[in-house]
């Protein structure tokens, strides 16, 4: 047996591998060459509160973690930033967006800053495709310039010829590529 083998019977020994160190159960047995279970037995002896699975799984221990990127519902590329003054116990993704912007500024977005994608791309992060409104409001403003844009030049191409209006469906239609 390892030098260490009743260690799991003190219960300072298995707080401080258990909550300060976040050691494993399986890691905990291993060192004192026990079972997962009699490790539970002394942690429930000390009523040491055990980590649910999803505590334990979380973040990079989880066997599906990718590197902390992914693709929110809406499009927009996350990062795990759990450290991040708008990350939150349930939220630590933040969007890349607003970290490239960031950056370049070098400080964190005040509360009422967007940022806005100029090309409409919501994964193209680079910080030339990139504006930074100073609220929701001139965010709106800005998005809808490009709607009066594409308004003024569909009704170009209405006039045209290029685009129909289906009576039944109550909708326009593109006709063909006609160098659109």
């Amino acid at each position: 047996m390892k030098e260490d083998y009743k260690n799991y019977k003190n219960k300072d020994w298995l707080e401080d591998q258990y909550i300060n160190k976040k050691k494993k159960l399986r890691e905990m047995a291993k060192e004192c060459d026990v079972s997962i279970p009699t490790i539970v037995y002394w942690m429930d002896e000390f009523c040491i509160k055990r980590r649910t699975n999803s505590e334990v799984n979380s973040g990079k221990n989880n066997p599906n973690w990718k590197g902390g990127r992914n693709k929110d519902p809406y499009g927009y590329i996350r990062v795990y930033k759990p450290d991040h003054p708008r990350a939150t116990k349930n939220h630590a993704h933040i969007s890349e967006h607003i970290l490239v912007v960031e950056k370049t500024l070098g400080r964190f977005l005040k509360g009422e800053e967007r940022v806005h994608h100029i090309n409409h791309i919501k994964d193209d992060n680079r910080i030339e495709n990139l504006f930074l409104c100073k609220n929701n409001s001139e965010h709106a403003k800005v998005d809808k310039t490009l709607i009066n844009i594409g308004i003024e030049l569909a009704l170009v191409e209405f006039k045209r010829g290029n685009i129909v209006f289906n009576r039944k469906k109550g909708e326009y239609n593109l006709l063909g590529d006609r160098g659109l």
